[in-house]
């Protein structure tokens, strides 16, 4: 069987046809491995989204522990703050001052 070249009248000899199945089979394997690993890459690539978008949640929940800790520490700083700057507190001074002095 010959084979015609698309652009040309003339035939195609049989071995230079079968050289011309191969380098296509050939891509086509080739395709189809570059097909695998892209998908495999792709596969990767999802998994390391899923990985950095919990990432991104663990931080921001770490970022919301310690902004609820400080807004504690803040809190707590600002009643003592008002326990010392209340009467009873300098009314009582010498009292505790008394005590210190006495051991208890």
């Amino acid at each position: 069987m010959m084979t015609m070249r698309p652009d040309e009248t003339q035939p195609i000899p049989e071995a230079e046809a079968a050289l011309l199945r191969l380098e296509r089979d050939g891509a086509e394997a080739e395709a189809r491995a570059l097909r695998e690993r892209l998908g495999d890459r792709l596969t990767e690539l999802g998994v390391a989204l899923r990985e950095a978008e919990a990432a991104r949640a663990a931080q921001a929940a770490a970022v919301a522990e310690r902004d609820a800790a400080r807004a504690e520490r803040d809190a707590a700083r600002a009643e003592l703050a008002a326990l010392r700057a209340s009467t009873s507190w300098r009314v009582t001074a010498p009292l505790r001052r008394l005590a210190r002095r006495l051991g208890r």
